[in-house]
């Protein structure tokens, strides 16, 4: 089976490992629920780190750790799916239980989605991650991702640390999210947490949305039907907007 499209990010050759990584390694180090035991099981067909960046590969850019975060190194996770329908649930696992920042991408054919979270260790001394923010991009067609490929090409980084690198990378990945909602991919020229915000809202909108409309959908009163449906024009009309004033950032 074709595991790697390439090298994605054109991170250095010599960061290369290349290494598959056993499934039972994340079923042993869960917790799991028999969902997600079951996901791994049927839905996952194989699991690789790809890159590691840090010194002992010669990225020799400056650690950020203390007692709650570790931004000494970064890794690439391939994750080959059977089945993209838990996308979602199978990278946050992926970021659990490896503690260290992660860029996961997983495959499906020809379509990629990409993950990151910030993380940070517990505060009440087990050895368990907590993820403090993640951003997943939706699915997208090989197609559609040659400027971002271009963008994300690693000889563009200029920052000095792997807290710098990571983070840039997060802000690529939310302009990929706004991409696929707005049509237009832009990496600068706008606040990344004025876009954050936007995206955020627009996806509790669309939790909300959908909220709506499982409620009604076999609702058997009348006004509380019309009631909902004007509820839910009121949620998409503000997810109209907020899509707007996105598209005229860019």
């Amino acid at each position: 089976m074709k595991t790697y499209v390439g090298n994605i990010f054109n991170f250095p050759a010599v960061c290369c490992v290349a290494q598959r990584i056993n499934k039972a390694l994340f079923v042993e180090n869960g917790p799991l629920t028999m969902g997600d035991r079951r996901t791994f099981k049927e839905d996952i067909s194989e699991i690789n780190c790809s890159y590691v960046l840090d010194d002992n590969h010669g990225i020799m850019l400056a650690p950020c750790t203390d007692s709650e975060h570790d931004y000494s190194c970064l890794a690439q996770i391939d994750v080959i799916l059977k089945n993209p329908g838990k996308s979602t649930r199978i990278a946050e696992l992926c970021h659990r239980a490896i503690p260290y920042p992660l860029i996961v991408v997983l495959h499906a054919g020809e379509k990629r989605c990409f993950s990151m979270a910030e993380k940070r260790f517990s505060r009440d001394g087990k050895a368990q991650v907590v993820l403090e923010r993640t951003v997943s991009t939706p699915w997208l067609a090989e197609t559609q991702l040659t400027r971002f490929y271009a963008e994300a090409d690693f000889a563009k980084f200029c920052k000095n640390s792997f807290r710098d690198l990571y983070f840039y990378y997060m802000n690529l990945l939310e302009a990929l999210t706004c991409f696929t909602i707005t049509g237009k991919l832009q990496i600068s020229g706008i606040d990344p947490e004025f876009r954050r915000m936007r995206l955020e809202e627009i996806h509790q909108l669309e939790l909300e949305i959908a909220a709506v409309k499982s409620r009604i959908k076999n609702e058997s009163q009348l006004s509380i039907m019309v009631e909902g449906n004007i509820r839910v024009k009121q949620l998409e009309q503000r997810r109209q907007e907020i899509i707007q004033i996105l598209s005229e950032e860019v």
